[in-house]
């Protein structure tokens, strides 16, 4: 079996890409299957950030900057990832979203009305981020595709995540 790397530059935390896999559905599956065979396949070929959120059960915490032991505030997470895929982790189920649309909720976090909370880490860091809450995540998905945000994504991205 082939072992893929975390990455430690701060840019994603796996390249799912150099795996070098790729579901052949051989046929087997009816248009609509098909769609979802093709959205793994976009996640087979990306950069993913990779969180847990064990202790959350209404929201999805989502991080976007970090003190560190000197003081200072630096952006981190959702602020700063590069990576296409946002997977998280609550404890058996697993969200992923378009890392494009997390970065729209951060930016647009005020006017959407979403809390932001800190806590602190197991390094002893505060993180700052926004509690989601897990039940508005379709609602405001659909605001994005709405949104001139999302528009002008599409137009630059014509070939990701349709």
């Amino acid at each position: 079996m082939n072992t893929i790397e975390m990455n430690n530059d701060h840019r994603y935390d796996v390249d799912l890409s150099l795996a070098g896999v790729k579901v052949d559905d051989n046929n087997l599956f009816s248009t609509k299957e098909k769609s979802s065979v093709d959205a793994l396949n976009k996640v087979l070929s990306t950069t993913v950030e990779l969180k847990s959120n064990d202790n959350a059960i209404y929201n999805l915490f989502i991080e976007f900057n970090c003190t560190k032991r000197d003081g200072i505030t630096y952006p981190s997470g959702i602020a700063t990832t590069e990576a296409q895929i946002w997977r998280i982790n609550v404890g058996e189920l697993v969200f992923e979203f378009p890392t494009h649309f997390l970065k729209w909720v951060h930016l647009n976090r005020v006017a959407l009305e979403i809390k932001e909370s800190p806590i602190v880490n197991v390094t002893d860091l505060q993180v700052t981020g926004m509690l989601v809450p897990a039940s508005d995540i379709l609602n405001l998905y659909h605001q994005y595709k709405k949104s001139e945000d999302y528009r002008k994504y599409r137009i630059k991205n014509l070939n990701l995540w349709k």
